[in-house]
This record gives structure tokens, sequence and C-alpha cells, in this order.
């Protein structure tokens, strides 16, 4: 538009086709045999409510538009003020439950609309940078991926199942530095504020702690899994000469996280503390960077970090991040 102002237009067409059958059929193992028969047609009905789902077949069909536009203004030499607002869609799929009707097999489209406003700036010497970003994103019948536990004649069953948040909210503030405190030491931080709950959910998965024998329950105003509510990182990073054709290289990262949960029906048991983890490098490189060799340690402080987990009923499974690993790595480039 001007000298120091751009206006950035884009859209995105996606158009997906979706089939789905289902071989459901029911056995009973034969003691002390260990052969399978099949379930009589009554007794199938009762033990496996996925039979019934056997041979059934559907299709579908999604097509989504999404536009995006954003502005940067150069506001100085230095600093750039921008914005951005952004439509974005996921297409809509059939559930793998072994416990559903036919009706409810088949769930929509998840929408998205997207909000970012921020600046990024560096010193008049270029040796600190500097960002700020305010986002805000609003979900439109999220999907969520869970387990339902729902109790039928006195009996808990546990069976996964794609439920709709009609909404919800992702909204928070980001800042980072990064400071060229030497020639040879740079130094940087970042910190994040997230706010993110779902702001209409009535179709909530129940998990063993608020379970109802509908497995439905209200989950509207609980805050996201995989949401804390800070994050923060610092980090140095170093290269120093030894010699004119080797160099010392290293770095120190060191990352904190609020506490989180991390299973889709919310489950208490399944809440990852809060936590700081060191990760760390040391090694030695060309002067022209055509090669390198690094120790490199990764979550010093053996911390448990919770990757994801899953409820079922009582029993809760959670998959671990790696624990303390230390490695030998080298590099070379080959070529100009």
């Amino acid at each position: 538009v001007s000298d120091n102002l751009r206006l950035i237009a884009g859209a995105r067409y996606s158009d997906e086709d979706k089939d789905v059958y289902r071989d459901s059929r029911c056995f009973l193992g034969i003691v002390p045999t260990a052969t399978l028969v099949p379930a009589p047609g009554a007794l199938a009905a009762a033990l496996c409510p996925s039979a019934a789902l056997n041979g059934f077949t559907d299709s579908r069909s999604s097509s989504n538009f999404m536009p995006e536009a954003a502005m940067q203004w150069e506001f100085s030499d230095t600093t750039m003020l921008y914005g951005k607002v952004s439509d974005s869609a996921k297409a809509g799929g059939f559930s793998s439950s072994t416990n559903s009707s036919r009706d409810d097999l088949e769930y929509g489209d998840e929408s998205a609309l997207g909000l970012e406003a921020g600046l990024k700036s560096r010193s008049n010497d270029g040796r600190l940078e500097w960002n700020l970003t305010a986002f805000r994103t609003e979900f439109d019948d999220l999907q969520v991926n869970s387990f339902r536990v729902e109790t039928v004649d006195g009996i808990v069953k546990t069976f996964p199942k794609i439920t709709k948040a009609a909404k919800a909210i992702s909204q928070g503030v980001e800042g980072d530095f990064r400071w060229a405190a030497t020639d040879w030491l740079t130094l940087g931080a970042s910190a994040a504020w997230l706010d993110a709950t779902y702001d209409d959910y009535t179709d909530g998965n129940c998990n063993s702690v608020n379970a109802t024998p509908s497995g439905v329950c209200d989950l509207t105003g609980y805050a996201l899994p995989y949401a804390p509510d800070f994050q923060g990182t610092a980090s140095a990073d170093m290269l120093v000469p030894l010699t004119g054709n080797l160099n010392l290289i290293g770095g120190l990262l060191l990352s904190y996280s609020d506490s989180y949960l991390t299973e889709g029906t919310l489950d208490p048991n399944m809440l990852q503390g809060s936590y700081t983890r060191v990760d760390a490098r040391l090694g030695i490189a060309a002067g022209d960077n055509r090669w390198s060799i690094s120790v490199i340690g990764k979550n010093l402080g053996d911390e448990v970090v919770i990757g994801s987990s899953q409820g079922f009923g009582s029993y809760n499974l959670a998959y671990a991040e790696p624990p303390r690993t230390i490695f030998l790595q080298g590099t070379l480039r080959l070529g100009r």
C-alpha cells in the first residue's frame, strides 16, 4: 500500500470424501480349549453392542473455504506492528466407537476463527530482538476424541467416542527476546500466558470421577487438556573461538510449565503437575561450520512428564515422555 504498509491476503479450499465400512462381530471364548465360536444373536446383542453395526456402510463429503488476511505496518526502522485474521476448518468423519448407534457414528466439520496482533522489534545495533503477540482462537464444533464411561445395569463400560464441543476459546499473550550479550554469548527467554476453556460443551464424555449412567457430562467452563496457564523458557547459547579453525559450542535451555490435564475427559487423576526441564549441549565445531561433534543431554533432571493419557473406567493409562537421555551427535555438511 505504501513504503511502510503491507496488506496480505490468501485463501485455501479443501474438498474431502470419506467412506466407512464396519465389520463388527461377537465371539465367545470356550475354556479350556481356547477356541472362539460365534455368539448367538440375543447374547451377542447383550455382550457386544457393536455387533449390531456389522456391515454398516456410509459416506460423507466436506467442502471448506478458508480465507485469511494480514496487515504489516513498519512503525519505524526497527519496529513492525501486525494483525492477522484467518478462518480454518477440519473435516468431519466417522467415529470408531464400539458402543454407538448408527445415528451418532458420524460427526461434522470443525471450524476455527483465529485473531492475532503483535509487534516485532530490534535495537538499532541489531543485538537485541523482542516480540510480543496477543491471540484468540474461537472454535465451533471442536472435535474431542476421548473415552466415554457409561454405567449400564451396574456395569461400567468404557468406549472411544468423538464428541463435539459447540464452542471453545483459546486466548493469551506470548513474548520472547534474544540478546547478543557478547560476541560469543546469546541469551534468550520466552513466556506465554494462556486461557483455554470450553465455552459450550454440554455433551462431554465422563470420566471415572464424574461418571453418570448416560456417560454424558457438562464440561462447559472447564480448561482444555494440554493447556497450562503459563509456560516459560530461558536459554543461553555460546560459540567461543578456540583457534582459527575450531570453535567451542554449547547451550543451556530451561523450560517451565504450569500443571495441565492430559486426557480428553479431564480426569483429575491424569493431571500433569508443574515441572522444569533442563536440556544442555557441549561440543566443538569447525570454524567454517562444515562439521561438529556435540554431547547432548535431554531432561537432565529426569522429570516424569506425561505425554498423553487415556482413561478406561477406573483404569488409567499414561504414556511418559523420554527420561534423562544423553547422546553423542556428529554433523558433516557436504559441498559449499
